[in-house]
């Protein structure tokens, strides 16, 4: 029972880096509004930047987390577990927000739009920017379960390619989850007040 127990913190900071993008692309439209309308994405050394701390490190924070959890066939932390599956969430619907806020043609089908050929205020910007993270995570969510409802597609490459890897991994996911509490089921010691 001496197993190495994750800080809980470790996946908040994960939990929180998801959320950098959104906040990055809202620094990034404040500054760049500051003449009156805007027509282009963020450039794609700054969308890089923002994919890389809100999914990439996050999901090596997971990985990690995971890699202590395995340690004790004994320990089965579910509340960790559901951190862990959150920040999955999270840094998948960080995915798919910066693909499709990154450039004026759409990654998904009716998923909203950020960009269109005619000039936008801040507001217009702002209001559309959230709509896109919203719709990011429910996308996120329905991929992760598996559900495809279908209203929202991958219309690119790149977004079927991130797609099809948030559902297999949400499969992983659910199939390492279900073993570790099977293997905590088998290897656990029963009370003493049961062995009488």
């Amino acid at each position: 029972m001496n197993a190495v127990r994750p800080p809980p913190r470790h996946l908040a900071v994960s939990l929180a880096l998801c959320g950098l993008p959104f906040v990055g692309l809202v620094a990034f439209l404040l500054w760049s509004h500051r003449e009156l309308a805007l027509l282009s994405p963020p450039s794609s050394g700054l969308l890089v930047a923002l994919g890389i701390v809100g999914a990439l490190l996050p999901g090596l924070m997971v990985a990690d987390v995971w890699r202590r959890l395995l340690g004790d066939p004994r320990q089965f932390h579910l509340g960790l577990l559901l951190q862990m599956y959150a920040s999955l969430i999270l840094g998948f619907a960080s995915v798919f927000a910066l693909l499709q806020t990154s450039a004026v043609e759409p990654h998904f089908t009716g998923m909203a739009m950020m960009w269109s050929p005619h000039p936008g205020t801040l507001g217009m910007h702002l209001s559309a920017l959230l709509e896109v993270f919203v719709d990011a995570l429910y996308l996120s969510v329905v991929t992760i379960t598996t559900v495809g409802f279908g209203d929202i597609v991958a219309t690119s490459s790149a977004a079927r390619l991130v797609v099809a890897a948030e559902a297999l991994t949400g499969v992983a996911f659910m199939g390492l989850v279900l073993g570790r509490y099977f293997s905590y089921c088998t290897h656990r010691t029963p009370s003493p007040s049961s062995r009488a």
